[in-house]
């Protein structure tokens, strides 16, 4: 607005003149004409005061109006006019605290007390000043003071202009202002430190020439003591002002009260002692940036094409100790100043955690952005939780994805951390900052590339820090970075040393003044301008009383007996030799956690109670040796990686392995899941086999991440750990999970020689101590009723079960989802993957006692494949050379790549290589068959008078629908790790029996997979929690569409009824512990690939739309179609798939005004209708044979035969992710097949996921594995 002198505002108050201006507002003397008395009027007049901002200033206003006390002006009115705001207040004659500054110390507590007193008032009444400076203090006359403008500062983010210049005051600016969250008094008893310390001593306590470097100060820089400068000031007051202005609020005095108190103790007053008496280190601060003006200028200009709305990618990369993390601080001050938010972590050394620093970020996230998490779709909330877990109990509607055995896989939370990232961008401007990248684990790199191609158009800065390493040396950043050089997706800013121009400036940042030219030469020269390295041996001189300060300037007494450290280690050295032998002792130990540690570790390690840990620690947090974590109160960090290096490698080997001896426990108590630091440490300590099973459980868990760098370098450190103890059995599965790493990465050569290394362990291990057969016991174990025992038809659980206690593979499955060596004793596989050689061992025989040879798998692989287009070996087996072209009847069948070379030998030949190949050979259809038994001339071979297997067990009874009796096979040879020597098997024919023979101790488990989801929630879960397991499966409920016929052979037809479904209320209508709803695609959590995005949204309107385009408005004219579902006749009407069929049922006809008939089929007949006449609609389960997508999108859809669906372009890609070995793009080439599959095309429709289930007795021991995996040769039972 304009405004003239004599100007009537709001009809009351005359303008007469001007008396002050600032840099949004200026004030007038005027007269209100109402009351006839003199009065200041406030007019706020900056241009980029938006709406939120004038209302904040008109709140606080008229808070402020509420205040009544001698020192605060009174508020007497506010309002706006002309939409610019203005306020009435009290007109106080006199100068401001800026113009007329106290400076004798009567003087200076004098107003002190007065501004305590005035801020305790305000404080009471929920008035928080935030602008407390020189200027809004008015001393009206000699005695009285009176502090003006409470809560009318501008907020932090509207001091920052469009193109990155701050503006206003920044000098007492507290650190949790520029953070942008809630403040209270504390931060206006910072800026009274602040006002002290400049009355005391003449300086403010940090200065810059731009204002983002004073705000740099506010948030790291530790504050020089004022006595340091004028040592004469009362010791009392000097540890009072240090503690106001504390960078956490928690460590300043509560209350201006209290601080009022500590002035008006005789203490305060006393004189300081003299000048030699303070620590020369105190004196040395950390001032402004020195010699990175071109850099910070372009990182700032990336800040701001970020926030406005072009996402930036900035990688900051240099030495050790070259600047990288100072320069990342100031870009974080500016983006918190500018009002963004601030997500940091880093990478450390030796533990590799799978995605630690964004762990990291959201642990010190997750609970401030709850009503962001909470808001967003639940696969997004459940995404990012499976990465924290500790924090699901703050978001109880969220249920975590299943996964195998880990928390969930990459891809699920690739894009549950992306979409969360633009909701947050939407919001705020976002910096992310991943630092030390140079030790990121693969799914760091991966997620991090990732976010950078997924989020174009966001308001995000990324920030990637590294060291300039070799390529061997960090081959995963190497490949990220060379992605975004390819795409012109980042900014490389690679930082150099200083020349000694800036190395002297960096010193009088450093020392407050210039250095003398000979401390410059002396220090430039030992470190050529590393920027650490300088401040290190800066420091270390001041310790050692090398460099001085006297009369009034740094000096150095006697150059000639000048000792500079020769390097920084020496310089480090030299500064933790000052420091007390308790914090000594305790920096020891967290020196062997890296850079952070948590101090309760510490503290259990030393070990200390806590009020002695927190004494260790602060010399260390004064010395600047450590400091605190931003958002974790129970971490500090080493200032620099270098500094636990140098502690570390100082310890005598002794001393060093006794502190990882103790510190081992105390993370294992704390964070058992830490398994590669726990893996590190206890193998520093030298502790036996406790290293290894730390290591092979990192393994286990980076393979089901697919992160296979990681992987690999796990197996190999537990396998050498394990070989050297002679663990020869754990070594054995080591090697082998080692070897099917290295196969997934497409590594065949190296997978050969962990294979060898497999099997020459296995022929070591120890035989089993007890013999089943003579010494076992019986397990009672309720089963379901198989539909088959012909291992080559097998295509369904219930079967799959029985049929593994009966026969056995090539391979079985160990409990981590690897395979251990079954019929074959070992492999061959050629360095391209094309080729394996099969050696069986000796002396195996069927349960006939017939020789079981090569020629049997030969045959069964054969005989398999010519069942028909139907035959899942059809899918399984297509790899091998010549399948396909012999399935289409392009050549005979003795052309398949299968051959037994001898009795002992099977020779295998590929197409193409496969990553996956030595999982398939756990499938069914790869067993051997005992040839003359299946051609022979008493049929069904299947039948119990006819069947010969090759498992542990055979089968000695079978009466149809009511028991199934097993016992040892006589001539197997196969390893037996349980107890059990026969199974006495009910068949179930309602569940209600079977749980009162369990109940009444007459059996030891059920198997449930038959199990109504409605009975499992009402009668199962609540009652048996201590017997119920729950196993890792990677299975999806599913709804088929046939789609080789109308009404379903149009794309959009199944795509209305999809869109139709809301599989979170059909979830919560089921009410199962089990299931969850499938949001994603067809490919479960838990398996590398998932896409929790890829599902049809639910969306009933654009169903009800694409419906009428496909010519049927409002179902009109629309077939009535067949929906099919298992489920034995006798079943109740509350019986799952007749829950699910209903349910879908209902929402066809209220949304789409269609009708289906429900035709419920025993399962038999389910699956000869899906062969020959399949349904409209069926609904389904499948569950994974082995951890790929593979084993989903190729072996089930493309074998799958109620979908009679087929589409090229899906078929390629499953075709084409089966070959390659780029294991980023197999997983982009998976993912864009499932969405043709679920999205584009709507051939299946994902209902939910699934968890396997069993029942048993507390003293049984069951493998934990899927129920088709498990095989009951290694149950224990220990029955009282």
């Amino acid at each position: 607005m304009r405004v003239e002198l004599g100007q009537l505002v709001r009809d009351r108050y005359r303008l007469e003149a001007e008396i002050g201006r600032g840099g949004m507002a200026v004030v007038y003397r005027a007269r209100d004409e109402l009351l006839d008395r003199p009065v200041a009027v406030k007019l706020v007049t900056a241009e980029r005061l938006g709406a939120p901002d004038r209302e904040h200033l008109l709140r606080e206003a008229r808070l402020a109006a509420r205040l009544n006390h001698p020192n605060i002006v009174a508020v007497y009115d506010a309002g706006e006019v002309d939409g610019a705001p203005f306020i009435v207040m009290e007109l106080v004659e006199g100068a401001s605290a800026f113009r007329q500054r106290p400076t004798a110390l009567g003087d200076v507590l004098a107003v002190a007390r007065q501004l305590c007193l005035a801020l305790a008032h305000a404080h009471e009444h929920g008035v928080v000043h935030r602008d407390l400076k020189p200027e809004n203090i008015l001393r009206a006359g000699t005695d009285t003071v009176k502090l003006t403008d409470f809560g009318l500062a501008l907020a932090p983010a509207s001091r920052v202009t469009s193109d990155g210049v701050i503006v206003g005051s920044v000098f007492y600016l507290a650190p949790e202002q520029v953070h942008g969250g809630a403040v209270d008094g504390r931060a206006d008893l910072y800026a009274l430190g602040v006002l002290l310390y400049e009355w005391t001593t003449g300086e403010l306590p940090f200065v810059a020439e731009e204002a983002l470097a004073v705000i740099t100060q506010h948030l790291y820089a530790p504050v020089i003591p004022p006595r340091a400068k004028v040592p004469s000031l009362p010791p009392a007051l000097d540890r009072l002002i240090v503690r106001l202005l504390s960078k956490s609020r928690e460590d300043r005095p509560a209350s201006a009260l209290e601080v009022l108190e500590s002035m008006e103790t005789p203490e305060a007053w006393s004189s300081g002692e003299t000048q030699a008496d303070i620590p020369t280190l105190e004196r040395i601060g950390r001032g402004p940036i020195a010699g990175r003006g071109s850099e910070l200028r372009q990182a700032r200009g990336l800040w701001a094409r970020a926030a406005a709305g072009k996402t930036q990618t900035l990688l900051v990369s240099g030495e050790p100790g070259i600047g990288k993390t100072r320069l990342v601080q100031e870009l974080v001050a500016l983006a918190e100043v500018s009002g963004g938010r601030v997500l940091q972590g880093w990478c450390y050394a030796r533990t590799a955690e799978p995605f630690g620093p964004f762990k990291q970020i959201l642990r010190t996230v997750v609970a401030d952005l709850a009503p962001v998490v909470a808001a967003a779709p639940e696969f997004v909330a459940a995404g990012v939780l499976t990465l924290v877990p500790e924090y699901q109990p703050r978001f109880p509607d969220i249920h975590l994805p299943l996964s195998v055995d880990t928390a969930g896989d990459q891809q699920r939370q690739f894009e549950a951390v992306a979409i969360l990232l633009s909701s947050l961008s939407q919001q705020t401007p976002v910096l992310l900052v991943v630092e030390d990248a140079h030790w990121a684990d693969s799914g760091t790199l991966d997620l991090f590339r990732y976010l950078v191609q997924q989020t174009r158009e966001r308001r995000v800065l990324f920030v990637l820090t590294h060291r300039e390493v070799e390529p061997q040396d960090a081959r995963r950043l190497h490949e990220v970075l060379h992605d975004f050089r390819r795409g012109n997706l980042a900014v490389p800013l690679p930082l150099r040393r200083l020349d000694r121009r800036q190395t002297e400036a960096m010193l009088a940042s450093l020392l407050g003044e210039a250095a003398a030219p000979g401390v410059v030469d002396a220090v430039y020269g030992v470190t050529e301008g590393n920027p650490f390295f300088v401040e290190e041996v800066c420091r270390a001189l001041a310790e050692s009383g090398a460099l001085v300060h006297a009369d009034g300037r740094w000096q150095l007494p006697d150059s000639r007996k000048l000792r500079v450290p020769v390097n920084v280690r020496v310089a480090i050295a030299d500064r933790l030799q000052a420091l007390p032998s308790e914090t000594r002792r305790a920096l020891e130990v967290a020196a062997l956690c890296g850079q952070q540690f948590e101090v309760d570790v510490v503290r259990r390690a030393v070990p200390l109670d806590e009020a002695s840990a927190s004494e260790s620690f602060e010399p260390a947090l004064r010395a600047k040796v450590i400091e605190e974590v931003p958002g974790d109160p129970a971490a500090y960090r080493f200032t620099h990686m270098l500094i636990p290096a140098t502690i570390a490698e100082d310890l005598p080997a002794p001393q060093r392995r006794q502190l990882h001896a103790r510190q081992a426990p105390a993370l294992e108590a704390l964070v058992p899941e830490a398994y590669e630091s726990l893996a590190h440490h206890y193998r520093s300590a030298g502790e036996g086999s406790k290293p290894a099973d730390y290591y092979v459980r990192a393994g286990e868990r980076a393979y089901s991440l697919y992160a296979l760098p990681e992987a690999i370098d796990h197996y190999t450190a537990g396998l050498e750990i394990q070989r050297a103890l002679n663990q020869h059995e754990q070594a054995a599965q080591t090697a082998m999970h080692l070897g099917l790493a290295y196969s997934a990465d497409f590594q065949f050569e190296k997978a050969q020689q962990a294979y060898e290394q497999a099997f020459d362990l296995w022929e070591h291990r120890p035989p089993p101590s007890l013999d089943p057969a003579a010494h076992g016991v019986t397990l009672r174990y309720a089963v379901d009723e198989p539909f088959t025992l012909d291992p080559g038809m097998v295509v369904d659980d219930l079967t799959a079960f029985i049929v593994g206690q009966l026969f056995e593979g090539l391979v079985e499955v160990d409990e981590a989802g690897g395979i251990v060596p079954a019929v074959a004793r070992r492999w061959d596989v050629s360095d391209d993957g094309r080729h394996y050689f099969f050696h069986l061992r000796d002396g195996l025989r069927w349960s006939d006692d017939a020789p079981l040879t090569a020629a049997d798998v030969e045959y069964a692989w054969k005989r398999n494949l010519s069942l028909g287009k139907d035959s899942i070996a059809r899918l399984v087996l297509s790899g091998i050379a010549g399948a396909s072209r012999h399935l289409d009847g392009l050549a005979p069948v003795s052309d398949v790549g299968v051959r037994a070379l001898d009795d002992r030998t099977l020779e295998v030949r590929l197409e193409e290589p496969q990553g996956f190949f030595p999982l398939l050979l756990s499938m069914f259809v790869t067993y051997p068959l005992p040839r003359t038994v299946v051609d022979g001339p008493r049929q069904p071979w299947t039948e119990i008078e006819s069947l010969v297997g090759n498992g542990p067990f055979r089968l000695a009874e079978w009466r149809r629908g009511e028991k199934m009796t097993f016992e040892p096979n006589p001539f197997y040879r196969g390893l037996r790790r349980g107890n059990v020597a026969r199974i006495d098997a009910p068949v179930i024919g309602d569940y209600e029996t079977v749980l009162v023979q369990f109940d009444e101790g007459k059996l030891d488990g059920i198997s449930l997979l038959k199990m109504d989801p409605s009975t499992f929630q009402q009668r199962l879960h609540p009652a048996y929690r201590r017997e119920l397991s729950m196993t890792p499966a990677l299975s999806t409920l599913y709804l088929a569409f046939r789609s080789d016929r109308p009404p379903f052979d149009r794309a959009l037809v199944r795509r209305a009824f999809a869109e139709s479904i809301d599989r979170e209320a059909f979830v919560q209508h089921t009410g199962v512990a089990y299931l969850r709803p499938a949001r994603g695609g067809f490919l479960p959590p838990g398996m590398a690939g998932h896409s929790a995005t890829a599902g049809p949204p639910f969306d009933p309107e654009e169903a009800r739309r694409m419906l009428a385009e496909a010519g049927y408005p409002g179902g009109a004219g629309f077939p009535t179609a067949e929906l099919a579902f298992g489920g034995d006749a006798s079943s109740k009407a509350n019986e799952s798939n007749y829950l699910t069929a209903t349910f879908l049922a209902q929402a066809w006809e209220s949304t789409l005004g269609v009708r289906v008939r429900l035709t419920r089929l025993d399962w038999a007949e389910l699956l000869r209708r899906g062969r020959e006449d399949p349904p409209d609609l069926t609904i389904g389960g499948w569950s994974a044979d082995y951890p790929d997508a593979d084993s989903m999108l190729r072996v089930m859809v493309q074998g799958h035969s109620p979908l009679r669906w087929r589409n090229a372009e899906f078929d390629a890609l499953v075709e084409e992710a089966a070959r390659i070995s780029d294991r980023k793009q197999r997983i982009e080439l998976y993912q864009e097949a499932d969405r043709i599959l679920v999205a584009r095309e709507a051939a299946v429709l994902p209902l939910a996921y699934a968890q396997g289930r069993r029942l048993v007795k507390p003293y049984v021991r069951l493998p934990r594995l899927p129920s088709s995996l498990m095989r009951l040769k290694d149950a224990f039972v220990d029955r009282p």
